[in-house]
């Protein structure tokens, strides 16, 4: 029985995580579903993302800086 993961894994649409955002709309598309929700749910779900990183960043840096990890990355981020 074809369950059509073949398909995306033939164009790379299984293999890189990394972009998973830019392919969440062609794979919708590709299962027959509504653009304009396949469109809606990514974007909230990217923005979702983007949001909590923004938000948890200075936490994270300040727990990272008073554990002594990563000085030298946390001083050059810093500068910027």
């Amino acid at each position: 029985m074809d369950d059509g993961i073949g398909l995306f894994e033939n164009y790379g649409f299984i293999d890189d995580s990394c972009n998973g955002i830019k392919r969440a709309i062609p794979i919708g598309i590709a299962m027959d579903l509504n653009p304009i929700g396949v469109y809606l749910a990514s974007v909230v779900g990217s923005t979702v993302v983007a949001i909590t990183l923004v938000l948890t960043f200075r936490h994270i840096m300040d727990f990272l800086r008073q554990r002594g990890a990563f000085l030298g990355l946390i001083k050059k981020i810093d500068k910027k």
